[in-house]
């Protein structure tokens, strides 16, 4: 396991730090950002959600042995985006000024290949919670514009 592999630890912190990074905190978004985590914290928060979503989509389309298949065989098929994708770059553009993820070069076989089975399997664990977080969203959202 490498040094910045993801784990139950993380991984929770990540989730428990959702709602504030979603914004439903009745808007204790800014103290809680401010207040509980440090600016580093909150860049090693980030980047274990970058991570995170990243292979969330990974197995959202059949976990990393299916892509790194798709790949080498070229049977590669452009998989239309689902609200979990478009919640996330939602998300994640709030936070793209922050700069927290350096440039990654590697290309999409090199970070699958670079996914342990580990981190697939936590992941997996997490990803009900993740989603009913992101989609908590969507109900709030939906709800307000009934109003």
């Amino acid at each position: 396991m490498n040094d910045n592999a993801l784990t139950k630890e993380r991984i929770a912190r990540m989730v428990q730090t959702m709602p504030a990074l979603l914004g439903t905190l009745q808007g204790k978004i800014t103290q809680n950002l401010s207040g509980e985590y440090s600016d580093v914290q909150w860049n090693a928060v980030l980047q274990d959600y970058y991570r995170v979503m990243e292979i969330a989509h990974y197995i959202r389309r059949g976990g990393v042995k299916a892509m790194i298949y798709r790949i080498e065989t070229g049977r590669t098929t452009i998989a239309p985006g689902d609200y979990f994708d478009q919640a996330h770059v939602n998300l994640s553009a709030s936070f793209r000024k922050l700069a927290i993820c350096e440039v990654n070069n590697q290309s999409v076989l090199q970070r699958l290949v670079a996914v342990t089975s580990e981190e697939e399997e936590l992941v997996r664990d997490f990803l009900p919670e993740i989603d009913q977080l992101l989609l908590s969203v969507k109900r709030k959202e939906a709800a307000l514009s009934e109003d």
